[in-house]
C-alpha cells in the first residue's frame, strides 16, 4: 500500500493514517513513522480519547529523541494499518512534548517493510503473514 506524504507546518513527513480500536470502536489518528523511536508515543489525552484508564498501562520511564525522560504508560491494543490488524504495545505519556502521535518500529516494523521514498513522494507498506510469508498490498 503507497501513501503520500502529507505536509505539516510546511515540510513533507512520513504521516499515515493508524486506527486504534478504543471502546466505542476503531479512532484513526495519523501518526508520524518515527524509525528511531522503539515505542509509539502518544499524548496521555489521547488514551482518555480511546477510553483506557491511563495508570492501569504498565509503567515505564523512556528517553525521547532529545534526551529528557519520560513516564510512559504502556497498553496493549488492536491496530488496524494498511487494511491489517494486530496487537501492539503503545505508549502514553503526560511529558510527551511533540506536536503529532508517533508510530515507533515495536511491535508494528516486524509485520510491515516500511520504506520511504522522499523524492519519490510514497511510503510502502507490505504486510508479513504469521508464516513470515511475504504479502504485497500494491
Amino acid at each position: 500500500m503507497k501513501f503520500s506524504y502529507q505536509y505539516f507546518e510546511g515540510q513533507k513527513l512520513p504521516i499515515v493514517p493508524l486506527k486504534i480500536k478504543g471502546t466505542s470502536g476503531w479512532l484513526e489518528f495519523n501518526v508520524y513513522i518515527d524509525t528511531g523511536a522503539s515505542y509509539s508515543l502518544f499524548p496521555a489525552d489521547a488514551a482518555e480519547i480511546i477510553g483506557l484508564e491511563l495508570e492501569k498501562g504498565d509503567l515505564t520511564e523512556m528517553t525521547v529523541g532529545d534526551g529528557n525522560h519520560i513516564q510512559v504508560y504502556i497498553h496493549n491494543l488492536p491496530l488496524s494499518l494498511a487494511g491489517k490488524e494486530f496487537i501492539a504495545r503503545i505508549g502514553f505519556s503526560k511529558g510527551l512534548g511533540v506536536g503529532f502521535y508517533i508510530m515507533g518500529r515495536k511491535d508494528i516494523f516486524d509485520k510491515f517493510i516500511v520504506c520511504l521514498y522522499y523524492f519519490t513522494i510514497l511510503k510502502r507498506f507490505n504486510y508479513i503473514l504469521q508464516h513470515r510469508n511475504l504479502y504485497e498490498l500494491v
